[in-house]
């Protein structure tokens, strides 16, 4: 049976994505902690899981399932503004609290967030962006093996500098990086990227996975 809470976070509208591709994860999961405040909702683990996923469905889903919410991907959010950042008070365990920092994050993140004009120069900007980024991508050594049929021989280094990154860099921001270049991908509608994507998640779904 649904309580009132769930239902509340039911009814919560997904944010338009332009308005947050390019905010960190941090960020956006302060807001929804502040919109849970706002809504007088429970600041538990669970309930901050599935209000980011339904306001920020994009940057919260789980890889190679968009309908559901990552919750690893919300907890190391979490940890890393109670634990490093100390954005916000509680545990995972006992919920949340809202500190005197919290306050200031909170707003931050809505001016980052709602205070976003996109005009016509932006979108240009931004397309450009993404398609030099696409064009970087071509470059690399794994689409290379992939363009000529040596699969077998992309390994973790090559998925790595793909991403941006090394070995030695955190799973998390390889991961962040890796949803990003989907949804470039998609929205240059690139045949070409998406394909070359989903024989990585198809031949590495260990290095994929939270």
């Amino acid at each position: 049976m649904i309580n009132n809470q769930q239902q509340i976070i039911a009814n919560i509208q997904s944010i338009e994505f332009a308005k947050y591709q390019n905010i960190d994860l941090d960020h956006l999961t302060m807001y929804t902690i502040g919109i849970l405040d706002e809504l007088n909702v429970d600041l538990s683990y669970e309930n901050v899981v599935v209000a980011a996923f339904k306001l920020f469905p994009q940057k919260f889903s789980l890889n190679g399932f968009e309908d559901y919410p990552d919750s690893d991907r919300t907890r190391n959010s979490l940890n890393r503004c109670t634990m490093n950042k100390k954005w916000l008070g509680g545990k995972a365990l006992h919920g949340f609290e809202i500190i005197e920092k919290s306050k200031y994050i909170i707003s931050d993140s809505k001016k980052k967030i709602l205070g976003i004009s996109i005009n016509k120069q932006n979108i240009k900007s931004k397309t450009r962006r993404k398609e030099l980024i696409l064009s970087e991508i071509k470059k690399t050594s794994a689409f290379q093996k992939y363009i000529n049929s040596d699969i077998d021989e992309i390994n973790e280094s090559d998925i790595c500098y793909l991403l941006q990154g090394t070995l030695d860099t955190k799973k998390s921001i390889l991961l962040d990086n890796f949803i990003l270049l989907k949804l470039y991908a998609k929205e240059l509608k690139s045949r070409e990227i998406l394909g070359f994507i989903k024989i990585l998640e198809e031949n590495f779904k260990y290095f994929f996975a939270n």
